[in-house]
């Protein structure tokens, strides 16, 4: 499979647009589409703070990169989010490290921390249902 824009070798492959892309024009492309969004769903304004709440995983960490990418042109103050709910172990903290890190190289600050939910669960006695 090729890029559809340059037809190296692509590394994604986008059905819904009939397309696929090596990895430099799928950042152009997904960049394109958010911007697009944002500007159609009209959700900022000049010198908005946003907060962005990130979770490490593949969909949070593409919103990050691909707001980092427009703050410029919103003129958008972004400030990261990030929690470890203490119920996976190292790999939460193994998260929470990875989205500081993140953070940091694209020049955002962040807001990290830890909560025992399964310990204020049973404090006041809610479900996992009341939870979520």
């Amino acid at each position: 499979m090729r890029c559809s824009k340059c037809r190296e070798r692509a590394s994604v492959e986008m059905r819904r647009h009939h397309s696929a892309y090596c990895a430099d024009h799928y950042l152009q492309f997904f960049e394109t589409h958010v911007a697009r969004n944002i500007k159609h769903q009209k959700m900022f304004t000049p010198d908005d703070k946003v907060l962005v709440a990130v979770s490490g995983g593949q969909d949070s960490m593409a919103l990050l990169h691909g707001l980092a990418a427009l703050r410029c042109r919103y003129a958008l103050h972004l400030h990261v989010a990030h929690l470890d709910h203490a119920l996976r172990g190292d790999a939460a903290q193994s998260d929470s490290r990875f989205v500081q890190d993140a953070s940091s190289r694209l020049d955002l600050p962040c807001t990290a921390d830890r909560r025992d939910v399964s310990a204020y669960q049973k404090r006041h006695r809610i479900s996992s249902w009341e939870m979520a």
